[in-house]
């Protein structure tokens, strides 16, 4: 099996596994319902995460405008998967959600702009 296959099973299985631990431990009553949501987050968080710091790790030939977007696409999702996990760890359970999703939408704009500047000639 090809070992991108293999990784991406493992993180999926990393995910499903933590978050019935979570529910687990809220079922028991060791966890209350806010701090469940926020593990569950959290690993999310984490996951997607090391997905984005594996985007300029692909083996895809490409020129170097494209591995520079690809890059700059890696950083900013990095970065706002870090910013999201930061949320959900920190923010008040009432606001983490709408906390978390302003990184995630502002490295998606950060992205799109690297595209449209990307195809612009060289100076």
């Amino acid at each position: 099996m090809n070992k991108q296959i293999v990784r991406a099973l493992a993180l999926a299985g990393v995910l499903l596994a933590g978050s019935v631990a979570l529910t687990v431990a809220k079922r028991m009553g060791l966890l209350d319902a806010d701090t469940t949501l926020r593990g569950i987050m959290v690993l999310m968080g984490l996951v997607m995460l090391v997905y984005a710091n594996d985007i300029p790790k692909s083996v895809l030939k490409k020129s170097a405008r494209g591995q520079a977007l690809q890059r700059t696409s890696a950083r900013a999702l990095v970065l706002g998967y870090l910013a999201w996990v930061a949320a959900w760890v920190f923010a008040p359970i009432d606001m983490a959600n709408g906390l978390a999703m302003i990184p995630i939408i502002l490295a998606a704009g950060w992205m799109a702009l690297a595209c449209v500047l990307s195809r612009r000639p060289a100076v």
